[in-house]
């Protein structure tokens, strides 16, 4: 992460853990839940922990990390697009999470912090 009023990069964490590879797509939309973004995280192969996940993650240094739910998107190099990948969002609390899959799968969760 970069600051972009002083040009401070931070390392939030490491994304290829053990030579694996990996994807992620980033929501900001908790607008009332500042520091806060939700990542959905996507790939295939070998997993480690951030792996086919969605998890809020704080955005400073030695992050503190949110598993809010574990997906099991599936595409092959024939359906593979910008829109068969995982999609999460949030809303401005951060308190409803929703997020699209393939197979197409629509889910909406509330939680609290």
């Amino acid at each position: 992460m970069t600051r972009l009023d002083t040009g401070k990069t931070t390392e939030l964490f490491y994304i290829w853990p053990k030579q694996t590879t990996m994807a992620m797509h980033f929501s900001g939309k908790a607008f009332r839940k500042p520091g806060w973004v939700l990542l959905s995280t996507f790939g295939s192969g070998t997993t480690e922990w951030p792996h086919q996940k969605i998890f809020a993650l704080e955005l400073k240094a030695n992050p503190r990390v949110v598993n809010l739910a574990h997906h099991h998107t599936v595409f092959g190099t024939a359906d593979f697009s910008y829109f068969s990948q995982p999609h999460a969002s949030t809303n401005r609390d951060m308190t409803i999470l929703t997020m699209e899959t393939r197979p197409l799968i629509l889910a909406v969760s509330r939680f609290s912090w």
